[in-house]
């Protein structure tokens, strides 16, 4: 256990509940009685009790009383009966006229006169009692005004003393008065507020220094708690208890309820202190009963705040609400949801889709533009048939600045597509335009411009390999003609001269070489256009590929030995395909032929023949004598040779003639380079008598 949560035990934590809650009361008496005090000016001192708002309360009350009795029975005499046990004294006047109808002023040292047409306090609404003007018959004692209307005829119909008015009613003012020094009174309620006073006042001025104690003492025992919230005494980990695993923000609303409580509270204890229809015992017990309940709310508020920083230290504390329970099923039914309707949605939206682009773009810009004025004439009728003009205005002439940011957007678009299609005109094919700020149809145009650009690279760089190998065409061809029959014509040559016997036959012998040589170029040429014209008779019949891989082996086995080339071959099973066998024994005898002339002695040579799916593949690996230093696609164009130094004998027909009689038969021929390692591979169709 670290050093910082040794008092974490279920002691220390249930004592540092019960000092917050001391904390607490002491806190929220010292805030009540500090709030009450500044309401009724306690800090001041030697304030009047008269001067006080509860004394306002209390006599206004004995006011309505006072004013009810009169109206009821306006020869109402008994007043010494009803105002006995209370210092509250009254003069009742009219108040249009100040003519005195009622009063009562025993025990004040006042004269009433019968009217008070200069009333002092006619017309004035004071909030609290004062001491009449010096010179006033009411100099000596406090008093404050109170008002009361009657109705002629309808509530009080034998009401003699109302005069005539043209509406029919009278507006009485009731004049109250207190002496400056009260009597004791109990029970009545401007005593028992005295009493009460007199406390507030002796308890006034502790009461700011107990608000603040009690503020410091709660905050400190709820940072304590938060501290030591979620642990235990000699385990390391973070326990969560019962109360850490209901949901949070249930509890947030039943803090906020508290705390919505402890204002209530604050409230309804200020509402009993300033009534007056309470003794002094039953104000105490409901304070007390109101102490309680703030207490017991803001017990709750605390152990809010405890439990939510040991959720915190938990970490993931959101994951506690009862709304991220909600949201989480709803997120994951939601989900099923969506994956039931998924096929079905996706297939309308694509059958939309389909439809939308099937339209073209003409059709699919008039179908936007129409329903973008549709829009726009539909809110403007509203406009001219609602009242509300304002608003509606307001609203057309936010969807007309749309419209114009979306044209301004569109013509945006267009000046990207413009400025492309500028730069490629200017012969600048490496520009590619960036189509991630492109949408919808400006996009697959973008793309479009983009692929253009590649094509046209693409089409350049055919072209210059196309002129490169013309070239090399015409200076091969140059070079295989001019070699055999330079040696033709000097050897021609010779035999015109004088010679031997024996050197005519030589003669004869390198002519001979040379002129089959020629011809075997000649017909290599002749075959090579043939075939990739297509004038070449193909008769595709089933045909084994064993036999004829076996038979072309034999037939090389002993110049491939005399090579000192190891022929090794890998046949799976009988297999069958759609081809010419005349057009197969040229292909393999090429290929082998290559072997021959290019393949590394002291090597092995594989040639093997396996079905991969509806196609049978015939392969011939060898490792090259010389380093083959041109791409694989180069190898089969005519005249080109593994070694570009040409330094070795042959027409660089083989593999050239090979790809067009493989394509006659709807096969496919590919080359594979990999350092020194050739591969050369025929795909023909499956026979249908193996499928």
């Amino acid at each position: 256990m670290r050093k910082g949560y040794r008092y974490s035990g279920l002691q220390y934590k249930i004592l540092a509940f019960l000092l917050a809650a001391a904390c607490l009361f002491v806190g929220a008496g010292g805030l009540y009685l500090a709030v009450g005090g500044l309401h009724d000016n306690l800090w001041l001192e030697n304030r009047p009790y008269q001067q006080t708002w509860k004394c306002r309360d209390a006599v206004e009350n004995w006011a309505l009383t006072v004013g009810d009795r009169f109206c009821n029975n306006p020869n109402y005499d008994n007043w010494e009966h009803l105002l006995r046990d209370t210092d509250y004294r009254f003069i009742l006047l009219e108040e249009s006229t100040g003519d005195v109808l009622a009063s009562y002023t025993e025990g004040l040292d006042i004269e009433v006169p019968e009217n008070l047409k200069n009333n002092p306090w006619l017309y004035e609404y004071n909030y609290t009692m004062e001491l009449g003007p010096e010179g006033s018959v009411f100099e000596d004692v406090y008093v404050i005004d109170f008002y009361r209307t009657a109705t002629r005829g309808e509530i009080w119909p034998d009401l003699e003393v109302m005069p005539e008015t043209s509406d029919g009613t009278a507006s009485f003012q009731i004049l109250s008065l207190l002496p400056e020094t009260l009597n004791c009174h109990p029970g009545d309620t401007i005593w028992e507020g005295r009493v009460l006073q007199d406390k507030l006042q002796n308890w006034f001025p502790t009461a700011a220094a107990a608000f603040g104690c009690g503020l410091v003492g709660l905050l400190l025992c709820l940072i304590f708690l938060c501290c030591q919230a979620g642990h235990r005494p000699g385990r390391e980990e973070l326990v969560l208890s019962w109360f850490d695993r209901l949901p949070l923000d249930l509890l947030l609303a039943l803090a906020f309820l508290a705390g919505t409580g402890v204002a209530l509270c604050f409230c309804a204890a200020a509402d009993i202190q300033y009534s007056s229809g309470l003794s002094v015992g039953e104000l105490e017990l409901m304070v007390a009963l109101l102490a309680a309940g703030t207490m017991a709310c803001g017990e709750f508020v605390v152990g809010f705040f405890v439990t939510l920083a040991a959720r915190i230290k938990q970490g993931r504390w959101w994951q506690t609400a009862l709304v991220w329970w909600v949201g989480c099923w709803a997120w994951r039914t939601g989900k099923k949801l969506l994956n039931l309707l998924s096929k079905p949605l996706h297939q309308v939206g694509q059958t939309f889709l389909g439809a939308y682009h099937a339209l073209g773009m003409a059709p699919r810009a008039a179908l936007v533009i129409l329903a973008a004025l549709g829009l726009d004439l539909i809110l403007m009728i509203l406009m001219v048939t609602t009242n509300h003009h304002g608003p509606m205005l307001l609203l057309v002439a936010f969807y007309n600045l749309l419209l114009l940011a979306a044209v301004i957007f569109a013509v945006g678009q267009m000046m990207q597509l413009q400025n492309t299609v500028r730069k490629l005109a200017a012969g600048d094919l490496d520009y590619q335009l960036d189509t991630s700020k492109l949408y919808y149809d400006f996009r697959e145009h973008g793309n479009a411009l983009n692929a253009i650009a590649e094509g046209m690279n693409k089409a350049v760089e055919q072209r210059m390999k196309s002129e490169r190998l013309k070239t090399e065409l015409i200076t091969n061809v140059s070079h295989d003609i001019k070699t055999p029959l330079t040696s033709i014509v000097n050897y021609v040559d010779l035999l015109q001269k004088p010679h031997t016997d024996d050197e005519g036959a030589q003669y004869l012998e390198v002519l001979d070489r040379q002129a089959k040589r020629l011809k075997r170029l000649t017909e290599n040429l002749v075959e090579a256009s043939k075939a990739s014209t297509g004038n070449l008779p193909v008769l595709l019949v089933p045909t084994s590929v064993l036999e004829l891989v076996n038979q072309a082996v034999e037939e090389y086995r002993d110049r491939l030995e005399a090579g000192n080339l190891e022929i090794v071959t890998s046949l799976r099973g009988d297999l069958t395909v759609q081809a010419d066998g005349k057009l197969m024994w040229r292909i393999l005898d090429n290929l082998l032929n290559n072997v021959v002339k290019y393949a590394l002695a002291g090597t092995r040579v594989y040639v093997t023949a396996q079905k991969q799916g509806q196609w049978v593949t015939i392969a011939v690996k060898n490792i090259s004598r010389d380093p083959l230093n041109v791409e694989a696609d180069e190898l089969m164009e005519r005249f080109v040779r593994g070694d570009s130094a040409r330094s070795t004998e042959g027409s660089g027909l083989g593999l050239n003639i090979v790809q067009s009689l493989t394509q006659l038969q709807h096969g496919r021929f590919q080359l594979t380079v990999d350092g020194d390692l050739f591969k050369a591979e025929v795909m023909l169709p499956v026979s249908t008598q193996d499928m």
